[in-house]
């Protein structure tokens, strides 16, 4: 019965999490932009390593 609860609360907060991220441009930005500054912090390592500069 508690797993029942468990299993579908936890469906109906993904969904609703889904749907705000496919409604919400804002909130997509927000939720991507560490990956976004992974990604250029990856980048500028390896052009910091091509000019032959160390950390």
């Amino acid at each position: 019965m508690i797993e029942n609860l468990i299993v579908f609360s936890a469906l109906g907060f993904a969904a609703i999490f889904f749907l705000a991220w496919l409604l919400s441009p804002r909130l997509r930005m927000w939720l991507e932009k560490p990956k976004h500054r992974f990604q250029a912090d990856v980048q500028d390592y390896e052009q910091m390593l091509k000019r032959g500069g160390r950390r």
